[in-house]
């Protein structure tokens, strides 16, 4: 009987270990550029490289294209089309958000709803295992202004999913992005990102926890321009230009 419960034991520990959830460590270097256009008018372009396997494996790269609207200090949107490339597939992303913030002295609160859709090709039929994945992304993020060239922000974001999944019924979140990071603005226009994200997924047949180190180089360019102070490290900003950094939620993430 003994051996019985000893054999019904190590099994149990083999399968709870086999459905333990793989720890996948990236590293994310990303590029942005934005000019700001009148009548309240943005666009950007972005570049983003991803290591794999404990941060040694390339395993693809993003290229982006980036169109914004701010309708108010309260209230903006965004189209972005996201082209991702690796070895093995390719796919193409377009995503559209709606933002909302609020500012109180050095907090500032923001609400992001955004829709997006990825799909491998352009077809009206896919094959069994590669249709489009329809999401609903909705993201909370606060963010505190430490000085004239320093913020920290958190945020949380959980993926719903429109796309029917074995043991999943109906609407159901497939993921949640949760990241902290800091905003160094060294000189006039150019911003350094260093940030963290934990993102646990579910309903896959490996759930995966994803942790994942980056950076983020952007050159944002306001519609005019002071290339005299180009290299000003950010003295002498006007508010209103300081504001500008509370839209910073909108890039594409």
């Amino acid at each position: 009987m003994h051996r019985v419960v000893t054999i019904l034991f190590v099994l149990s520990i083999c399968s709870a270990s086999a459905l333990e959830p793989v720890q996948n460590r990236q590293l994310w270097l990303w590029w942005r550029f934005s000019k700001q256009l009148p009548k309240n008018f943005t666009v950007g372009a972005q570049y983003q490289l991803r290591l794999g396997h404990n941060m040694s494996t390339f395993i693809g790269q993003n290229f982006y294209g980036t169109v914004g609207y701010r309708f108010n200090k309260y209230l903006s949107s965004q189209f972005t089309y996201q082209f991702f490339t690796s070895h093995r597939r390719d796919n193409h992303t377009f995503f559209v958000s709606l933002t909302a913030r609020y500012r109180v002295r050095k907090f500032t609160f923001l609400y992001r709803t955004a829709y997006q859709r990825v799909q491998p090709y352009f077809h009206n039929r896919y094959e069994p295992g590669i249709e489009p994945i329809n999401e609903w992304r909705n993201r909370i993020t606060l963010r505190y202004r430490i000085n004239s060239k320093f913020d920290v922000y958190g945020f949380c974001e959980p993926f719903l999913n429109f796309n029917p999944v074995r043991n999943a019924q109906g609407r159901f979140v497939s993921k949640i992005r949760n990241s902290v990071g800091i905003d160094w603005h060294f000189y006039r226009y150019n911003t350094l990102t260093l940030f963290y994200i934990f993102q646990p997924e579910f309903f896959a047949r490996r759930p995966q926890h994803q942790h994942v180190l980056g950076a983020i180089y952007e050159f944002e360019l306001p519609r005019k321009p002071k290339w005299k102070k180009f290299f000003h490290p950010g003295k002498g900003k006007k508010p209103a230009e300081n504001d500008e950094r509370d839209t910073k939620d909108q890039q594409q993430f």
